[in-house]
């Protein structure tokens, strides 16, 4: 390296968390709050839609996975666009899109028009996730960023616990519109404030090397201690190659590692949205009455958050994927649970607890590994990548789960059935574990707590 160059990647790797990066993370968290508040609205409305619209369960399926499969084409072309125009554009795309479209579900009781509004929200969601994930990965030093990653991304159960609220307060009075209006109304407020506070990521944009100035600038907010001469070029010294970034998921012994991580998603995803989905409407069904029915997300979400909590500690100082694969049968075995108990209250909040720790907590920790594994140049890609073919979990399993509720086989059977998904989840995440420490050309890519 040049005297007159500098290679500030090291310096963010080494940086301390100052008051600029957690601005930048807080901000990040608001907009993982809206994006969950909005994502776990239709679970709520579940029981609502099957009385007052007459929705048949089978249709009340394609509802929830009509939102699924806008999360995959979001996540799938919004992440990918994101490594090419920048994290914010596409953040403030995706909150548009799932601010919008959730508040005009509110507005029809059209069955069609709200299948159509749910995939148009999807896709939103969908591109805001790889987005608060990346930008969180890139703004905090590297002994830090599995666990930042992580909790940033706990925002999304902090919605779903709002959301919760939200249905056990006003639901029985106002209606299920209520929970779009409120979903859609805060998510619009909140796109001004982030078009004007949150910055591009300082990584992005130092690797495309086409504006030092910005990256200057950046630089000293992140180290204003730290000062840089006005002839010294600013350089982010990571690997990058010309094309496709999709195509760079499969290259340098990516494939395998790529492969197995999409296994991972998409059988951790059914999980968690079957779970989200059907929670209420199961334990409804069950002979829960309706208010103490939507207690049990809240109660699943408090798991969630002590669950990720915990995750996010334990992958930053363990195996990570050992970690990750305790998490995928404990969530198995809750799911089950779940099941066994029917409607007994006391054990049955139990269940749902730690189904939320372990089916939501788990979740938490693969983003923030996969964020870890993927360098920056496709870092958006590689997470919008996964969660996106993730999202044919998120897609089936409401679908099936509606399926097997109007042919009539038993809750407890249905809860019996999703506990295969995380089961899987276990031995695809220890595979890419195996993966990584295989490939030579992938180890400069992991950190030391994702390979020992």
């Amino acid at each position: 390296m040049s005297e007159h160059e500098l290679d500030i990647k090291p310096l963010i790797d080494t940086a301390p968390l100052g008051r600029f990066q957690i601005r930048v993370l807080l901000l990040c968290a608001l907009i993982v709050i809206s994006d969950g508040y909005d994502a776990a609205a239709a679970g709520f409305v579940g029981p609502s839609l099957l009385s007052v619209l007459h929705v048949s369960p089978a249709m009340l399926g394609t509802i929830f996975a009509a939102s699924g499969l806008g999360m995959f084409v979001g996540a799938l072309t919004l992440g990918y666009l994101a490594d090419k125009i920048g994290r914010k554009s596409v953040m403030l795309i995706s909150i548009t899109f799932f601010g919008i479209f959730t508040f005009l579900t509110a507005l029809t009781t059209s069955i069609d028009m709200i299948v159509f509004y749910r995939f148009m929200t999807g896709i939103g969601l969908g591109g805001c996730m790889p987005m608060v994930t990346t930008m969180s990965a890139e703004y905090v030093p590297a002994r830090l960023r599995h666990a930042v990653v992580t909790y940033v991304a706990l925002g999304f159960t902090v919605g779903a616990i709002i959301a919760s609220i939200v249905a056990t307060s006003l639901l029985a009075t106002l209606g299920w519109p209520i929970m779009f209006y409120t979903g859609g109304i805060a998510s619009l407020i909140l796109l001004p404030v982030a078009w004007l506070a949150l910055p591009e990521s300082i990584s992005w944009l130092a690797v495309r090397g086409r504006d030092d100035a910005r990256v200057r600038g950046l630089l000293a907010r992140v180290l204003p201690k730290h000062a840089v001469p006005s002839n010294t070029r600013l350089v982010y010294r990571e690997e990058k190659a010309p094309g496709m970034t999709v195509a760079h998921l499969f290259r340098d012994g990516r494939a395998k590692v790529t492969l197995l991580f999409w296994l991972v998603f998409a059988m951790n995803l059914l999980s968690v949205y079957f779970l989200g989905n059907w929670l209420t409407t199961l334990t409804h069904g069950a002979g829960f009455p309706l208010q103490t029915a939507t207690i049990l997300p809240a109660i699943q979400s408090v798991g969630a958050i002590i669950g990720t909590l915990a995750v996010g500690l334990m992958i930053s100082r363990m195996n990570g994927y050992v970690v990750l694969c305790c998490y995928y049968l404990g969530a198995a075995i809750s799911l089950v649970f779940l099941g066994y108990f029917g409607a007994q209250p006391a054990p049955i909040m139990v269940a749902a607890f730690f189904a939320g720790w372990f089916v939501i907590g788990s979740q938490y920790g693969a983003n923030a590994l996969a964020a870890a594994y993927y360098p920056t140049f496709i870092r958006s890609s590689g997470v919008g990548w996964a969660l996106g073919v993730g999202r044919a979990g998120n897609i089936v399993g409401p679908i099936i789960g509606g399926v097997m509720l109007g042919t009539g086989w038993s809750i407890a059977i249905i809860w019996f059935v999703s506990a295969v998904a995380p089961t899987i989840a276990a031995f695809a995440i220890i595979g890419v574990r195996a993966a990584i420490v295989g490939s030579r050309n992938t180890m400069r890519d992991a950190t030391p707590a994702m390979i020992k």
